[in-house]
């Protein structure tokens, strides 16, 4: 058995760009949940009953806030603007061609919160009274994201390579076993990229 690496450099490319577009978006997320008028919205509307108008409330301040009723109250946070998770790479196609290709993020909602303590079947739906504060611990972990991905992007030659080594010493290993010794002891490595 033998694992591959198959990412050509144009593929790198388009990866890391994605990603730094991801990481982007968790820091616009961290800091539009922990900003001033959000947090004032959301404190005012602590242990009242819900109604569209806290949703307009949010979409005031960034029109990337939303509210989702299907299965409850959830907050959310949307990139729904095809600009904002796009971009176009021009890339050498099967014959050579230079050819413009359009990459964007498939992550478009970030679903934050269940604004209720109440059921959607229920009549009234009442804001959490320690909403405003679960906000921002949601908006902490977007920022661990954030600095998690950023710090590894800094460092994404250096993990490809030493992915590259590793994946070599499993090559060599099991290469150098014998197969009814693998087949025996289920020598299986799984390829997890």
């Amino acid at each position: 058995m033998t694992i591959y690496f198959n990412k050509d450099n144009d593929s790198i490319a388009i990866s890391k760009r994605k990603l730094q577009m991801l990481a982007n978006h968790y820091k616009q997320i961290a800091n539009a949940l922990t900003s001033n008028e959000v947090q004032a919205v959301l404190k005012e509307w602590q242990g009242k009953t819900y109604n569209k108008r806290l949703e307009t409330k949010l979409k005031k301040i960034d029109e990337h806030f939303s509210i989702d009723r299907q299965f409850g109250v959830y907050l959310e946070y949307n990139f729904y603007n095809y600009a904002e998770r796009f971009f176009q790479i021009e890339t050498k196609n099967y014959y050579g061609e230079l050819v413009k290709r359009n990459i964007y993020i498939d992550t478009y909602k970030h679903s934050i919160r269940n604004l209720t303590k109440s059921s959607i079947l229920e009549d009234r739906l009442t804001i959490r009274e320690d909403i405003a504060s679960q906000i921002v611990e949601v908006a902490k972990y977007y920022q661990k994201q954030y600095e998690k991905l950023n710090n590894q992007l800094f460092e994404l030659d250096n993990i490809l390579k030493e992915y590259k080594d590793i994946i070599n010493k499993v090559n060599e290993f099991t290469d150098s076993i014998q197969s009814d010794i693998k087949a025996e002891f289920k020598m299986v490595l799984v390829n997890q990229g």
